[in-house]
């Protein structure tokens, strides 16, 4: 699972971003699914019509009707967790990323990544 904030989904449909192709290559040699959050998908839905139009739209619409993308529904039960996250990080990055991922993630992302953490017994 690779959780994308908004700029990476950016990234993989807009190909004059710097790192596009580093990104897009990233991604189909892990071939592994992408998880957003609604917030984030439609931050890069708005991104990508200013920045292409409804082509580029239809590009990040294709990843979702792939199943290439999904996206996590944040339950009401969530609200107190990531609010707590969003708090605490709220003056640095949320996760180390690799260098080449230079962006923190939202703090929707960065939920999802503990919750995740936890059912993998992190």
């Amino acid at each position: 699972m690779i959780l994308c904030d908004a700029g990476i989904l950016l990234c993989l449909v807009d190909r004059t971003q710097p790192q596009h192709r580093a990104y897009k290559s990233e991604i189909l040699r892990l071939t592994t699914l992408l998880v957003t959050t609604w917030s984030c998908l439609t931050e890069a839905m708005y991104l990508a019509l200013h920045r292409g139009g409804w082509q580029m739209q239809k590009q990040l619409r294709q990843f979702l009707l792939d199943k290439l993308l999904i996206v996590y529904d944040i339950q009401e039960s969530d609200y107190s967790r990531l609010l707590v996250l969003m708090e605490k990080y709220r003056d640095r990055p949320l996760i180390q990323l690799p260098r080449k991922f230079k962006e923190p993630p939202s703090g929707s992302l960065t939920m999802i990544a503990f919750q995740n953490q936890k059912s993998v017994g992190g």
